[in-house]
């Protein structure tokens, strides 16, 4: 036997009579982990592991248990991973994301209002600068998720990016496929609509704004209709990495990825969609369109193996058609 494996062999051994145990200095709990930085308990920073100690297989060290105040948990289960998320993570994760759009939503708000006058009430002005402004929120959903995953030097495939060529390309097949599902679905949501205002349920009808909307779209100039797009296409990759790959995929983790479990899934990310839309416009018609639309991209993403782009390509040709027919 060489002097390296005898050496290798005498380490090998020495660690075996080691012990991973730290007490915590403030409430005196044991920590069995050598992961954890601060005791589970008390939040107290833990002292230091010798280096011969780290050096543990983490075979070794995935079968220690910590009491977190309420029950024994493994500790790996506090361990962030690079290509999955964790449930508290994605919860982290999503609701950061929502607060930059929300200090966005109240920004050009307070700007619209300080241009107009109070006198101008709470309405947006419908010009063209004014729409193109109201789609900033909505394409910045991308910075959060994107800035978190690389400060984190997680893998991109942790929000459903999946840059597999074959995946890819079954991917966007699912996804062009997809996106003229969800353009029925959005017929058959106005036709809902209309049902219920032909019933006497006014709430239902689209806002009279919108076709104005369109018309000062349609008559801008070329450069504007550009950036228009451009924001819009933002939007929906904001969305999509927002509402799919880390609050869908947050749920999964917590909730399961049986048949069941993920129809569930798929009707909770819609429903919350739909809400917050509705919190910010109380248009209860267009809530509908949204949530039935946002149950085709659930069920789109879940077809292709929640690989992002089969929802971002869906979604992206689906706002497209749209702008088209709007210039038209």
């Amino acid at each position: 036997m060489s002097e390296k494996s005898k050496e290798k062999k005498e380490v090998s051994t020495a660690n075996k009579g080691k012990t991973l145990e730290r007490k915590c200095s403030k409430c005196g709990s044991i920590i069995s982990s050598k992961i954890l930085k601060q005791c589970p308990i008390c939040d107290t920073v833990l002292e230091d592991l010798p280096l011969d100690v780290i050096g543990v297989k983490k075979e070794e060290e995935k079968s220690y248990f910590i009491f977190t105040g309420k029950k024994l948990e493994l500790s790996n289960k506090f361990i962030l991973q690079k290509d999955q998320w964790k449930f508290r993570e994605a919860i982290n994760v999503f609701f950061n994301s929502l607060v930059l759009f929300l200090f966005a939503k109240i920004g050009i708000f307070t700007l619209f209002f300080i241009l107009q006058g109070p006198s101008a009430g709470i309405d947006f002005p419908i010009t063209i600068e004014a729409i193109t402004l109201s789609q900033i929120p909505g394409a910045i959903l991308i910075i959060y998720p994107l800035s978190y995953i690389y400060s984190k030097k997680h893998k991109i495939s942790k929000l459903g990016l999946n840059y597999e060529r074959k995946k890819l390309l079954i991917a966007l097949l699912i996804g062009i496929i997809g996106a003229f599902m969800v353009y029925i679905m959005a017929e058959l949501s106005i036709f809902i609509n209309d049902f219920f205002v032909s019933m006497g349920w006014a709430i239902f009808s689209p806002p009279e704004s919108i076709a104005e909307q369109y018309t000062v779209i349609k008559n801008s100039n070329l450069l504007y209709k550009i950036l228009l797009l451009f924001l819009l296409m933002l939007d929906v990759f904001g969305t999509e990495i927002t509402f799919r790959g880390v609050l869908h995929k947050g749920l999964i983790t917590k909730l399961g990825s049986q048949l069941t479990q993920r129809i569930y899934i798929i009707l909770i990310v819609s429903l919350i969609y739909s809400v917050l839309f509705l919190f910010f416009t109380f248009d209860i018609g267009l809530v509908i369109i949204y949530f039935l639309n946002n149950i085709i991209l659930g069920l789109i993403f879940e077809i292709s193996n929640r690989n992002l782009f089969s929802t971002i390509s869906a979604n992206g040709i689906y706002t497209f058609i749209i702008f088209i027919m709007i210039l038209i």
